[in-house]
């Protein structure tokens, strides 16, 4: 292991080294520290016939030795040609984006005190938190180790060859667009998460089918937008809340029946899925946010009609030049193109409190009936 004690010189200890940057074999440089003695890389030389990357622990420069401790965001992100790196032990900081290549396998020295990698896959130390799943990688299949309790963000996008997931009890969170843009077509995500942070899925291109945990309460705002071939979405009846652009742009999303338990959903919740004909809305419904549905197919009826006696209004883009007079009788008509409104709101009862917020509607494509 690389101690950067090792490499303090009491007779050398020059300041203005921080900063510099150099060449050493593969990859560039810079001095980020004196005495002790460290080093950051921030690129390839070679970066369209780099194909192994081998990160050195110790380099050289101006006649002092430095430890490599550190790999800055986009260093590796143009090298086209790279398919494998090795992280030696002195590397205890990896950045952002470092992956953003076409790597198939990550290695990792069993010496480092932070990183570890389980058949070319990049995890913690302890292997509770998987950090990145090699993008060119082509299996189709990948089984995330029982030891796992964090998805990182990004950990799988963008890798477009996987299309199935086992994800074990073991996980309880999964991060910030953790399967952006791979190739998934079935979710089903086990009880034992509690959260999923924004765009988890987004554009999923080929995703089917998602199967939402009772463990969960909020679906985060993007996670299955662009998801074009989504058509079947199971919400348990633990979800209290739906956020922004949670499914939009689902252009093959074409009912969504949501629990008792969604008491609010987000602007643009599903604005865009252009095909959506029916929407059952939960009971509890408290409030829907700026153009949920608008672009949606949810309303192609000649008429719609909210009777709200005890709602909270704010100002509505309707396609009624009616709109003054009917907000200040609590009772909305919309107007839209054809003959058959789906949507439904069971059960409404005139004392009821209901919320809507700004840009509810905003064409005439997207109108809510309540039966």
């Amino acid at each position: 292991m690389c101690d950067t004690k090792d490499l303090m010189n009491e007779n050398v200890c020059d300041k203005k080294l921080i900063g510099e940057e150099f060449q050493f074999k593969e990859f560039v440089y810079r001095v980020i520290s004196i005495a002790p003695n460290e080093l950051s890389l921030i690129g390839a030389i070679d970066k369209d016939n780099l194909k192994e990357g081998i990160i050195p622990e110790v380099v050289s420069f101006k006649g002092l030795k430095y430890c490599v401790t550190t790999i800055e965001e986009n260093a590796l992100i143009d090298c086209e040609s790279l398919s494998s790196i090795t992280i030696p032990c002195s590397v205890t900081s990896i950045n952002e984006n470092l992956f953003l290549c076409f790597l198939h396998i990550i290695n990792v020295s069993e010496h480092n005190p932070v990183y570890s990698s389980i058949d070319g896959v990049l995890f913690n130390k302890e292997q509770t938190e998987l950090i990145c799943y090699p993008t060119s990688r082509t299996d189709k299949h990948y089984s995330i180790p029982s030891s796992v309790i964090h998805i990182a963000d990004e950990a799988f996008s963008p890798c477009g060859d996987l299309s199935s997931i086992e994800i074990p009890n073991s996980v309880k969170s999964i991060g910030y667009a953790s399967f952006q843009d791979t190739g998934l077509e079935i979710v089903k995500l086990p009880n034992s998460i509690k959260t999923i942070d924004n765009e988890a899925f987004n554009s999923c291109v080929n995703l089917l089918h998602i199967e939402f945990p009772s463990s969960i309460i909020e679906i985060s705002n993007g996670c299955c937008s662009f998801c074009n071939k989504l058509h079947s979405v199971k919400l348990p009846n633990s979800i209290i809340s739906i956020g922004s652009e949670a499914f939009s742009w689902c252009s093959s999303l074409q009912v969504i029946e949501l629990p008792n338990s969604v008491k609010f959903i987000g602007e643009r919740a599903f604005g865009y899925s252009k095909n959506l004909s029916s929407v059952k809305l939960s009971k509890e419904l408290e409030s829907i946010g700026s153009v949920a549905f608008i672009a949606c197919k949810t309303c192609s009826g000649k008429s719609a009609l909210l009777i709200l006696t005890s709602a909270t209004l704010t100002p509505i883009c309707f396609a009624s030049v009616l709109t003054a007079l009917l907000i200040s009788f609590m009772i909305l008509v919309l107007f839209c193109d054809n003959s058959s409104c789906n949507v439904q709101r069971p059960n409404i009862f005139l004392t009821e409190e209901f919320t809507i917020s700004a840009n509810l509607l905003c064409t005439p494509y997207s109108v809510l009936t309540v039966l």
